[in-house]
């Protein structure tokens, strides 16, 4: 049994050349499957370490949604919709996870995520741990943030949409706006295992990114969503008796493959927005207050740690 779930043991992995040879999805899925296993048993911590996020995320979702049916004017006595609800519950309680994080416990996840999407060594527990003692501050601000936001939002959203009719345009700018926002926390956590800045210059530089290549981003965040409301979904469909089995072993595999799937698909643009635009200015600028030797040894970690 020890020898089966043995996660310090080197596999055989592959040639430079073998890799240099890969590209788009066929990449992707050779990191995935390679990392399988180191992926389930990081996702089982990931969920371990994030109970207390995961529980706030799911009452909230819950209050929110009881808030939604008074506002709409659902009777609890309406079987259908209030078992809609109780399957919905659990998906927008991951999605919010998902996109808002869980302070340290997701800095953990993505330190470890991002060696794997460059095809690094990492220990899974060490690392894991190492991520968030680096970045605890910043993660737990973020998160704060991000929940607040959250709160605001889907509050706005309701109120204009229901209790100010004439005001509904407002609620189509805070959908709108929100949108972005959700589609910035696919940088947020990334650019803080990555880079050195304040929590206003993570979510500057998040904007941009998501705005530069606004799109893209759409795409990957409708990708991540359906992903996540179809393993939720197919978790959920299963008699009752199966339910919490099925849901468990659907959990994990979740955060830690949507969230791989989300750095591969935005790697690049904070490759070319963000590293290269700063090694370029760094040759440039060559003054005593921009170390250009540090600084370019401290990019190339980005990706190579």
């Amino acid at each position: 049994m020890a020898k089966l779930f043995d996660v310090t043991k080197e596999g055989k992995g592959v040639t430079k050349e073998q890799v240099n040879k890969r590209k788009g999805f066929m990449l992707f899925l050779d990191i995935y499957f390679r990392r399988f296993w180191k992926l389930v048993l990081l996702n089982l911590i990931y969920m371990i370490v994030s109970i207390p996020a995961i529980f706030i995320s799911y009452k909230f979702v819950q209050y929110a949604l009881i808030f939604y049916m008074q506002l709409a004017g659902i009777s609890p006595e309406n079987t259908e919709a209030v078992r809609a609800a109780i399957r919905l519950t659990p998906i927008l309680t991951a999605i919010i996870i998902q996109f808002c994080g869980a302070g340290p416990a997701t800095a953990g996840l993505n330190h470890i995520l991002r060696k794997y999407i460059n095809d690094k060594h990492a220990w899974i527990w060490a690392d894991f741990v190492r991520g968030m003692k680096e970045n605890w501050k910043q993660a737990l601000g973020i998160y704060f943030i991000n929940m607040a936001y959250t709160v605001f939002a889907v509050g706005s959203f309701l109120f204009y949409r229901y209790l100010m009719p004439d005001m509904q345009i407002l609620s189509v700018v805070i959908f709108t706006v929100s949108l972005v926002f959700l589609m910035m926390q696919m940088y947020t956590y990334q650019l803080m295992v990555s880079f050195r800045l304040t929590l206003k210059e993570l979510y500057k530089n998040s904007a941009i990114l998501t705005i530069i290549k606004l799109p893209t981003n759409i795409g990957v965040a409708f990708i991540s969503v359906m992903l996540l409301y179809f393993m939720c979904s197919l978790a959920m469909s299963v008699p009752p008796s199966m339910l919490i089995f099925t849901f468990i072993i659907t959990m994990l595999v979740f955060f830690s493959s949507v969230t791989l799937a989300q750095m591969f698909m935005t790697r690049k643009f904070i490759q070319k927005y963000l590293i290269d635009d700063m090694k370029k200015d760094s040759e440039k600028k060559k003054s005593s207050e921009y170390d250009v030797e540090d600084k370019d040894e401290e990019f190339e970690e980005i990706y190579e740690d």
